[in-house]
């Protein structure tokens, strides 16, 4: 089941895809969206699909055994109560830094109203099995965050197609591949692609709207040093500025699957998001633009760790200092390498393309055996 109502992404995306190449016998598993062009195009690659709501799909949802999800709401619109008796499984979305869940909650802020109704929508539900990336995150985030029956060191499903040399038809459903083809033309005649994926914030508007980041001034680095600049926003910044007019500088959808784009990414550039945590996993140079870290760590969630510890890359804070630190990166010292192992080795206790073999191991052995 994925998030926000049943995309086709994230970690619930990749380990469906492992079940459907490693099909296993009396084993019956479904996709479950809300979005009819997430049905339709699952539907036209052959793949097992449910639309929600339907008659079909509530019968199923009662007769399941097991519900894999990788966020919290998918409780919600009855569907706990449909899927009352499944056991659950929780990949979750990311290795953040930021608070959430558990650590989040303020109980004594809350009526016995508001608690009595998060917990008839299932929004207290916790998990039969946890997976996490590493006994670090297990302890110091997951744990803090979440409540579990057990929690297991497989590793995100998702990291799985980091490793792998060449992507398929089935993991493309639901990415911008018109952008995936156009930055594969220009890496094979020697540019190097940037990707630039910064988090979410309160504000919504983009880095370009509130103007720290000069379009005029990146396309014109960007063509001066051979690079392709992408943009990836997070899916519920919104933002119409259109970048097409501007030469070396493209747009990735938002709402669409970015673990394609990483594998294609000579250098990752974010703040505060978690997706640098599976970048590491390329050994690729990694910049942090916080040119609003002060405020952000006040007004937004607050993070679990010390932010210089746990970002392995230059801190930039304004575009100046950024077109500096690309530069250098784009060199051959790569200043940062030990620090990302560093991080690496603490966030991954599997550095490999098994993370989903993994997680279906452990449900079988707990579940279905």
């Amino acid at each position: 089941m994925g998030k926000n109502r049943g995309v086709f992404f994230d970690n619930v995306k990749y380990f469906y895809l492992y079940l459907h190449r490693h099909q296993q016998e009396n084993v019956a598993y479904y996709f479950l969206t809300e979005h009819k062009n997430v049905y339709q195009n699952l539907t036209k690659a052959n793949l097992p699909v449910l639309f929600f709501p339907s008659f079909k799909t509530f019968v199923l949802l009662l007769q399941a055994n097991i519900v894999v999800a990788c966020d919290t709401p998918w409780t919600h619109r009855f569907k706990y109560h449909l899927l009352y008796s499944a056991k659950v499984v929780q990949l979750w979305h990311g290795i953040g830094l930021k608070q959430k869940g558990l650590s989040l909650k303020n109980d004594d802020s809350q009526t016995h109203a508001e608690k009595l109704h998060r917990t008839i929508r299932g929004n207290n539900l916790p998990a039969d099995l946890f997976i996490s990336s590493s006994p670090f995150f297990t302890e110091n985030a997951f744990k803090k965050s979440f409540e579990a029956d057990i929690f297991v060191e497989c590793g995100n499903a998702r990291n799985d197609l980091l490793f792998k040399e060449q992507y398929d038809q089935l993991d493309l459903i639901d990415t911008d591949i018109d952008v995936i083809d156009k930055i594969t033309t220009y890496k094979n005649n020697g540019y190097r692609v940037i990707l630039y994926a910064p988090t979410f914030r309160q504000l919504i508007a983009s880095e370009i709207t509130q103007q720290v980041l000069d379009i005029n001034l990146l396309s014109e680095f960007s063509q001066k040093h051979d690079i392709i600049f992408v943009f990836k926003l997070h899916p519920y910044t919104k933002d119409n500025f259109n970048i097409t007019s501007y030469k070396n500088l493209m747009s990735y959808k938002s709402d669409k699957d970015i673990q394609p784009l990483l594998g294609l990414s000579d250098i990752l550039i974010t703040d505060y998001s978690s997706v640098y945590i599976d970048f590491l996993l390329l050994d690729r140079p990694i910049l942090f633009y916080a040119y609003d870290k002060t405020t952000y760590l006040k007004s937004e969630r607050g993070l679990l760790f010390d932010y210089d510890w746990i970002t392995p890359g230059p801190k930039c804070l304004t575009q100046d200092n950024l077109h500096k630190a690309i530069i250098d990166e784009l060199g051959d010292a790569d200043l940062y390498k030990k620090n990302r192992a560093e991080i690496r080795d603490i966030a991954f206790l599997h550095q490999d393309n098994k993370s989903s073999q993994r997680i279906w191991e452990y449900i079988n052995d707990l579940f279905i055996k």
